[in-house]
């Protein structure tokens, strides 16, 4: 708003924007987030690069260039950020590389914004399946497993390359789920969209089957893969053991078209780490299971008219989609929860800490 409306703003309104912002810089320096912590920390080099010069505060410069070198080095080791591949925070990300590349006065964040903003799209354009409207799994945070029923800020930005009908996006019509994010539409397109054109025709339709790797971090390795087929995509990350759970951490992930454009998808939901592999219609998962009573290994399941009788503890027959299950655990219950279904195969872990192993098997 300052920046390109100021002149238009009362002078009791500019004062009190200055004042928040002092607030906002204050806080951001007593925070202190890691350049690991992506969408903040990109947020933040900008943030107190812009008070640095506004206020005439030089230290605050200082700290944000090399905030932003540190990001900057971290992107360049493997092409990543290390929230990696969330429909939500990307869309944060490139609004965050937009405000370096057109707004900052300093060269380095103009500079690595516009060459991270190019690097991300092409990334993101690999995992992306214009026939399905969804970025394949795994996501380190995610809200949601279906892009076309929930507001993620990625969704946005696609939005703005090829027009609402085609974008990743929930039904305007009706309420929207995870909703309040939208309110950041207008600074996304203030901005501007800058997709590379090598990358801008996977966001308009299919561009054929691919397996995607992607080194994530190397100490520990973090390892992205997916299959990206003409009905199927398979999405997996192995952290070694290392990535902690949490509810936003998928690992483990399928999505297939059922007919007339409606998606399914399928997704692991563990408290221990999981790690898997994702290749030509194959999803290994290697989990762990503790000494000390039994555990649940849980996956949900979104598609329409699910038969629960044909889930079976080494087949699923699913509307449009057959997975063949090789595991070594067992006592699978199945149930609906809501407008999901959950398998959950029971394991004993009595015997000491056992890997719990699956392979999930589709067909195209």
């Amino acid at each position: 708003m300052l920046i390109e409306y100021e002149v238009l703003l009362p002078a009791d309104l500019v004062r009190r924007i200055d004042l928040a912002l002092r607030r906002a810089i204050a806080g951001t320096l007593g925070r202190n987030v890691p350049a690991s912590y992506t969408n903040i920390a990109l947020m933040t080099a900008f943030l107190l690069q812009f008070g640095a010069v506004r206020f005439n505060e030089p230290d605050w410069a200082a700290v944000a260039d090399r905030l932003a070198a540190e990001i900057l080095g971290r992107f360049r080791v493997n092409g990543a950020f290390d929230e990696y591949n969330s429909p939500t925070y990307y869309g944060i990300d490139l609004y965050a590389l937009a405000l370096w590349r057109s707004y900052a006065t300093s060269a380095l964040l103009r500079d690595a914004g516009a060459e991270i903003e190019a690097a991300l799209w092409r990334d993101v354009a690999q995992f992306y399946h214009a026939g399905m409207r969804n970025i394949a799994g795994p996501y380190d945070r995610s809200y949601g497993m279906d892009l076309r029923r929930y507001v993620a800020c990625l969704g946005m930005w696609i939005w703005l390359a090829t027009g609402y009908e085609y974008a990743p996006f929930p039904d305007l019509t009706a309420p929207l789920d995870h909703g309040w994010d939208f309110a950041v539409a207008p600074v996304f397109a203030l901005v501007g969209l800058r997709m590379p054109e090598d990358a801008r025709p996977h966001f308009v339709a299919f561009q054929g089957q691919r397996q995607v790797e992607h080194v994530i971090a190397n100490e520990p390795q973090r390892v992205a893969t997916a299959w990206i087929g003409a009905t199927v995509m398979l999405g997996a990350e192995d952290s070694g053991g290392t990535h902690r759970f949490d509810d936003q951490f998928h690992p483990a992930t399928i999505h297939w078209l059922i007919e007339d454009g409606v998606v399914g998808w399928i997704r692991l939901r563990h408290s221990a780490p999981a790690d898997a592999r994702a290749e030509r219609n194959q999803l290994a998962i290697v989990c762990t299971a503790r000494a000390g009573g039994d555990q649940e290994f849980m996956f949900q399941i979104a598609a329409p008219q699910i038969d629960l009788a044909a889930l079976q503890p080494n087949r699923w027959e699913l509307p449009g989609l057959t997975v063949r299950v090789e595991t070594n655990a067992g006592g699978l219950t199945v149930a609906r929860a809501g407008a999901l279904v959950e398998l959950r195969y029971r394991v004993s872990g009595e015997s000491g800490r056992v890997a719990i192993q699956f392979t999930l098997l589709t067909d195209e």
